[in-house]
């Protein structure tokens, strides 16, 4: 299962949010870039897992719920506010798919990446900004031959849960002036070219209120993280 970036979970909870949000879009993309209107669709790597005292545990039923629930409101809004056309990708062979899984992982780096350098509270590091595109490479060209499209929607996710011992923790450790990391849900997603690998567009949404598991929740991050995307109708924003 891929994991969101430790860098990227630090660099959140130093902004204190605590509510979805929308964190940064990248302004390259436009109208232009899928005058198909169709777009392939890699299911998203989702976990969710229970934070308890000792650290936290990956639930098998709640990730099944929360990848249920995150390809649902992601379909649905897509569709009905942007009418992109997601089409789900032909079988892969065992090792297509390992090598699919590897470019899942690199865009969970190359996001967090694109988060620090280019995200809104990343004036200090302006001065090491890197010029070049933010890309995962060459090595997904496989998935345009076999499907017939130029890019795809990448998605990974990671909800964190935290326990009844672990909230009740730190409600004691708030009232004795201390703190503790508590439950968060994260979702990178982006737009891939599969010719060149290039990020085309990529953003991130944030919440410690929010969870996979309730769809609600769910509809509002899946909002917050499309919402800015160009191709969103004026009246839908």
């Amino acid at each position: 299962m891929v994991r969101l970036t430790a860098l990227i979970i630090a660099f959140i909870f130093v902004q204190g949010c605590t509510q979805s949000m929308g964190l940064q879009k990248q302004s390259s993309f436009s109208a232009h870039d899928l005058e198909s209107g169709r777009l392939l669709y890699i299911e998203p790597d989702v976990s969710v897992k229970e934070l308890g005292m000792a650290g936290a545990e990956e639930v098998p039923e709640w990730t099944e719920e929360g990848k249920q629930n995150l390809n649902v409101q992601m379909h649905k809004y897509l569709r009905g506010n942007t009418g992109l056309k997601l089409v789900e990708s032909r079988a892969l062979s065992p090792d297509q798919q390992v090598l699919l899984e590897e470019h899942i992982a690199l865009y969970s780096l190359v996001a967090g990446q694109h988060l620090t350098f280019e995200g809104p509270y990343s004036a200090g590091w302006k001065s090491v900004k890197p010029n070049n595109q933010f890309t995962l490479g060459p090595g997904l060209k496989f998935l345009k031959d076999k499907n017939g499209l130029d890019m795809a929607l990448m998605t990974v996710a990671e909800d964190l849960i935290s326990s009844e011992g672990r909230i009740a923790t730190q409600v004691l450790l708030v009232l004795l002036g201390s703190g503790v990391q508590g439950g968060y849900c994260a979702l990178h997603s982006g737009i891939i070219d599969l010719e060149t690998g290039d990020v085309q567009w990529t953003n991130t949404a944030f919440s410690t209120t929010h969870t996979l598991r309730s769809r609600p929740d769910t509809a509002e991050m899946v909002k917050q993280l499309f919402e800015g995307l160009p191709l969103v109708p004026q009246e839908a924003r």
